[in-house]
């Protein structure tokens, strides 16, 4: 089923391609087809399968995504989830310290984490500006306002007064401290606006040594024994107090746990997030989720912010199951309200908070209403099905007083009392057992236990819904395509009757006489561009080739442990049984370390290179179009655009990576290894690993910048462009002078598109 599914998207590429090739001799129409095939997910029949086999890998693990504004309990959830209620993820203190976390089973432990760059920066200062300016404008308005509201009642004609007059009236009649305070409650409606301010803000605050160290790094690795170890780790990166954490982009938390083995688990710090890179981040590994849990506490249920995650959840094509977790639930028991209807009865208080009471509406019915007006696109028929098994409560705070009972802080201590003058008969801190019974169904964390056993039990028809939205993806991929081919056959028809063809003559004149001088700029402007690119992009691979080597590393110390061994010494009746220490290492875990660093360099290169081939488009295009304008012809960098990117995006879809490594044949070793062989192995290895750094290196210059290079400066680029140009004046001058039989010829045409899918 999977391949049959596959070749019919290969089909309609091929039926694509026919068709343009069909058409080969009007340059205009096969560079639309090009550029259309290129942005709607048509690029190439290897681009297909690689999506084919991305998206629908059944083998994988299912990823689930938590969301939910901060301070709605996540850090909570993960602890009590992972980590049986310990502390171990330490809590966002503001959406400006959040960080995007994503948790994930490897066999060695470690945190990468990722800092904000140079333009993260550069951005964020921008949107500070911004916010000023709003505001300043706004205090403006709100000053006019109040001058001529209090000019009008007080000295009536005194508005068409003099400058000096309104001015001396202005001074003594408006608060500056109120119309501020009044113009940022309107401006900081905006969230994006305002957490971008508060951002830029706290940058400005840091300490020069952690800012000069974080644009240095880009990123850190940190690794960690055990899961006591990862909240000591990351005290400096995420909290209230850590010295890096106005910084920090994102987490990736890799851990031995059997949990992961079978699901990973990305933390999104929310949305509308002034830190672009982060915030694309986070859409992108969220649209790549099977699973998601939307955090809201029970006594804050949607807010804006929860609306804003509801509406971009809605877009995603990966996601396919959908709960809802009503955390702090234990803030709702404690309203005087709750108390008072349920009379101290804790099951009539959870009865009448999710159930509502004599025609009031519970949380279930409320939260089933808001979906049913946002379900515009049908992502949540299942969600609304199915509400009352979907919506669960939870309290992380109770779980955590249940590990924590023999030692109690301040914080679990006053949720005690809460509870138990609220609810005496059900806890009380004199009645052990009773309580941790009743905090146990509070904290309700095994019925989200159970959510995940089921949605990982159910992984291959999860997984199954990947293969449908796959084919949908490309059907409606190849719609679009239609649906915009068929647009410009009908703006062809609309130039071709309103055509002019004196006004084509002149422009080709103008092209002749200047083609010479244009193909010449052409050629040079080329040139150029391409050295001053190759050059900036040579010194920015360089340095982070630096930083990846540097930082990105692994250790194969980690993969070393100590064992104890028994030997016998002495001679005969003297002999005795002498305890040594003796190193010792795991063959299979160094195999993993090596893949590992290879996946990693995988990752960042390919971001990298794509975005260096997208600057160096851009750059060409402006550059040509300007070229143009210099002799007065009538070209738009949009119409230059459809020109140069078919040139340009047959080059820029290829990235070379490293996907074989031979070096892993040198170990030769099985199972676990000691004594002096350990250390023949480390050196092995480290050697394994600087014969990777030279083929990194190799891939990285060699394989695709310097061949990129090579590649391009090969194309008579001039040429193509002129000929390009040229095609398209003479091919709209051949039709205008024979209108009838051109609009026969596109009416033709768009039979053959209809035909395409």
């Amino acid at each position: 089923m999977e391949k049959d599914i596959l070749n019919n998207i290969i089909n309609i590429k091929k039926k694509i391609d026919k068709f343009s090739d069909s058409h080969n001799d009007d340059y205009a129409l096969v560079d639309e087809i090009t550029n259309l095939s290129n942005d709607n997910n048509f690029k190439s029949e290897e681009y297909i399968i690689k999506e084919f086999e991305d998206k629908v890998d059944l083998d994988r693990t299912l990823r689930v995504g938590i969301v939910g504004k901060v301070k709605s309990g996540k850090s909570s959830l993960l602890n009590s989830l992972l980590f049986d209620g310990k502390d171990i993820l330490p809590k966002a203190a503001t959406p400006m310290t959040a960080a995007l976390t994503h948790i994930q089973y490897s066999y060695t432990n470690y945190i990468d984490i990722e800092f904000i760059t140079k333009k993260d920066i550069g951005d964020l200062e921008e949107i500070y500006n911004k916010y000023n300016k709003t505001l300043e404008k706004e205090i403006e308005n709100l000053k006019k306002k109040t001058i001529r509201r209090k000019l009008t009642s007080a000295v009536g004609s005194m508005v068409s007064a003099g400058t000096t007059a309104l001015n001396k009236f202005e001074e003594e009649y408006y608060d500056y401290d109120k119309l501020e305070k009044q113009a940022k409650e309107v401006v900081d409606k905006n969230e994006y606006l305002k957490n971008g301010k508060e951002k830029y803000n706290l940058i400005k605050k840091a300490n020069k040594l952690v800012y000069n160290h974080v644009l240095k790094q880009e990123n850190e690795r940190i690794d960690f024994k055990n899961i006591e170890e990862i909240s000591k780790k990351l005290k400096d990166y995420v909290g209230t107090e850590g010295k890096f954490v106005d910084f920090v982009k994102s987490l990736n938390i890799y851990i031995n746990i059997d949990y992961l083995k079978d699901l990973s688990i990305l933390d999104t710090p929310g949305f509308n997030d002034p830190v672009e890179t982060r915030d694309a981040k986070a859409r992108e590994l969220l649209s790549k989720c099977d699973v998601v849990l939307i955090l809201m506490p029970a006594t804050q249920l949607f807010t804006e912010s929860d609306r804003d995650i509801i509406l971009k959840i809605r877009k995603k094509e990966g996601i396919q199951e959908i709960y809802i977790i009503i955390s702090k639930f234990d803030d709702a028991l404690n309203s005087q309200e709750n108390i008072k209807k349920s009379g101290g009865d804790l099951e009539k208080s959870k009865n009448i908070i999710l159930n509502g009471l004599e025609g009031d509406m519970g949380l279930i019915e409320y939260i089933k209403n808001i979906f049913d007006k946002m379900n515009d696109e049908n992502i949540f028929n299942k969600l609304i099905s199915e509400i009352d098994k979907r919506v669960i409560y939870s309290s992380g705070i109770c779980h955590s007083i249940i590990k924590n009972w023999d030692n109690l802080d301040e914080t679990y201590k006053v949720v005690i009392n809460n509870l138990s003058e609220a609810y005496p008969d059900y806890i009380s801190l004199e009645e052990k057992e009773t309580s941790l019974e009743q905090l146990k169904q509070l904290a309700n964390i095994d019925a989200i236990h159970d959510i995940l056993k089921k949605v990982s039990g159910e992984k291959n028809e999860i997984l199954g819904e990947n293969l449908n939205n796959f084919e949908n993806k490309f059907i409606e991929s190849a719609n679009e395509i239609k649906r915009k081919l068929n647009r410009y056959v009908r703006e062809r028809e609309k130039d071709i009757k309103s055509g002019d063809i004196e006004i084509i003559e002149i422009e080709s004149k103008k092209l002749e006489k200047s083609v010479n001088k244009i193909s010449k700029s052409l050629k040079y402007k080329f040139e150029d561009t391409v050295e001053q690119w190759y050059k900036e992009s040579l010194d920015d691979i360089n340095k982070k080739l630096e930083k990846f080597f540097k930082e990105a590393k692994y250790s194969v110390e980690e993969a070393k442990s100590e064992e104890t061994r028994t030997k016998k010494e002495g001679w005969w009746i003297f002999s005795k049984n002498v305890q040594y220490q003796e190193n010792t290492i795991n063959t299979e875990k160094i195999r993993e370390l090596i893949r590992e660093y290879a996946r990693s360099f995988n990752r960042q290169l390919e971001i990298f290179i794509i975005n260096i081939y997208k600057s160096f488009r851009e750059n060409l295009i402006t550059n040509t179009t300007n070229i143009f304008i210099e002799e007065e012809l009538d070209v738009n960098l949009e119409q230059v655009s459809s020109i140069i990117r078919p040139i340009m995006m047959e080059y820029e879809n290829n990235v070379n990576k490293y996907d074989d490594n031979p070096h892993l044949n040198l170990i030769k070793e099985t199972g676990t290894i000691s004594g002096y062989l350990v250390d023949e192995l480390v050196k092995k290895v480290n050697n394994i690993i600087r014969k990777m750094d030279e083929d990194f290196y190799k891939i990285v210059i060699e394989d695709n910048l310097k061949n990129f290079k090579e590649t391009i400066t090969k194309i008579d680029f001039s040429n193509s462009v002129l000929s390009n140009y040229r095609n398209r004046i003479n091919k709209y001058k051949e039709e205008i002078e024979n209108k009838e039989k051109a609009i026969s010829k596109w009416n033709r045409i768009k039979e053959e598109i209809d035909n395409l899918v």
